[in-house]
């Protein structure tokens, strides 16, 4: 082997080893990047929880305080908080800290509430994309999913799911009772922890409606069935939203349409069928709620932007389109080509009706936040 030989070999694994020592170094900083990016995530994800945990303690008992830190480990990461009074510009207000650690990662977050204001806050059934006291039967091609922002889960709880045929499911399962189904068919859009996709929880509690609670709130009142047929219903605006109270049925049939935003508020039994528009698309909140003491049956091809809630079933057939959020005591049955398009809760077509007993028991409202530092 010649001397220039040598010296090319020796130079050519300098050249190689400098070269590996470079992609790795590379290589180092881009995983540590992304693993410090993740903790940040997880952290602040961990702190925000804990604070509405907290104030959802100070919401439902005013005097709940923790001067001194305490500890609680959540999410795989652990948290010191403290809830405690405090004087901001003359203003009494309930100041509630937490110091988060992920990993190696810590967050200092630090939240002010009112105790004497508060803000409505949505009943729980309508936090979920379909939430039901009874089985969800899920066939054919139907499907849960986001309403176009594909960041949000369309979660579902309820007591029983069957999921069966093409159904699909885009958020996380929770069941007090039995699943069956392919799991292959619920995928979360967002899980970076790579949670289980179903899970076996202790109970769920849809209150119950009673529609007759509610007629003194009413704008506009119906004594009687009301079927609105080749015609179109108009409510209120985002600002003023209408409250229509019907004794009785209703039905929405062939060419019907519902314009604005408002509540509806039925004794009797709800049946959509034909080519119907129900509501107004907003794209932020839903513009339309419909409660009834008795079933909803939905057939046809069925447009509906806002709330859904039945003391009884729920039964979507054809070719329904729902951008909002479906609630039953009873069992809610998807077949056909129907979709769920979650869309978050619009407070103010319920902050009217279930801050009362007479619609569920409990207030839903909570402390309100004034001031947020991280």
């Amino acid at each position: 082997m010649g001397y220039t030989t040598i010296i090319y070999i020796t130079g050519s694994v300098m050249l190689f080893s400098i070269m590996s020592l470079n992609v790795n170094t590379v290589v180092g900083d881009q995983l540590s990047q992304s693993v410090s990016y993740y903790e940040e995530v997880q952290v602040r994800n961990l702190c925000n929880s804990v604070t509405e945990m907290l104030a959802s303690s100070v919401s439902s008992d005013p005097s709940y305080r923790k001067n001194s830190y305490s500890n609680l480990s959540l999410f795989s990461g652990s948290a010191y908080y403290r809830v405690v009074d405090t004087v901001v510009s003359a203003d009494t207000l309930v100041k509630i800290e937490v110091i988060g650690y992920f990993g190696t990662t810590p967050k200092v977050t630090t939240s002010y509430f009112s105790a004497q204001d508060t803000e409505p806050e949505l009943p729980p059934q309508f936090k979920y994309a379909v939430s039901s006291q009874g089985k969800l039967s899920l066939g054919g091609n139907s499907k849960v999913v986001d309403d176009g922002d594909p960041t949000l889960n369309a979660d579902v709880f309820v007591t029983d799911l069957a999921l069966a045929g093409n159904a699909n499911i885009k958020g996380f399962v929770s069941y007090t009772s039995s699943f069956s189904g392919n799991t292959s068919k619920i995928t979360p859009n967002s899980n970076p922890s790579g949670l289980p996709v179903t899970s076996h929880v202790s109970s769920i509690s849809v209150p119950t409606f009673k529609a007759e609670d509610h007629l003194s709130k009413a704008t506009v009142k119906y004594f009687s069935d009301v079927t609105v047929k080749n015609n179109t219903l108009t409510l209120g605006t985002k600002a003023n939203p209408a409250i229509v109270y019907i004794s009785g049925n209703l039905k929405l049939q062939a060419n019907s349409k519902i314009n604005g935003y408002g509540m509806i508020i039925v004794t009797g039994n709800v049946e959509m069928n034909g080519n119907t528009t129900f509501g107004t698309n907003d794209p932020n909140v839903s513009s339309l709620g419909i409660y009834a003491n008795g079933n909803i049956t939905a057939s046809g091809n069925n447009t509906y932007y806002g709330q859904m809630y039945a003391n009884g079933n729920i039964e979507l057939s054809g070719n329904a389109s729902i951008h909002g959020s479906v609630s039953a005591k009873g069992n809610i049955e998807m077949s056909g080509n129907n979709t769920i398009a979650y869309k978050k809760g619009n407070v103010d077509l319920t902050e009217e009706i279930w801050e009362t007993t007479g619609g569920g028991g409990n207030s839903i409202e909570r402390v309100a936040r004034r001031l947020y530092y991280e």
